[in-house]
């Protein structure tokens, strides 16, 4: 790893990161709630827009196991 300069390490750098995805409106409060805890629990920008159609499948499944 390179040293870095005095003048590199007296910027501030501000990461305001993304937004997280945001769970679909045709999910329950307990698909929901399953959603909001796996989003969470990752980086920012680890999820991609393009998988929220597979995020809620697995949320609705989670909950039908839990129920069964």
């Amino acid at each position: 790893m390179p040293r870095r300069s005095a003048a590199e390490l007296s910027v501030v750098r501000v990461n305001g990161g993304g937004t997280r995805l945001r769970p679909p409106p045709e999910l329950d409060d307990e698909e929901r709630e399953v959603w909001l805890q796996l989003v969470g629990a990752c980086k920012t920008d680890h999820f991609l827009s393009s998988d929220a159609p597979l995020l809620a499948r697995y949320c609705e499944a989670v909950v039908l196991a839990r129920r069964a």
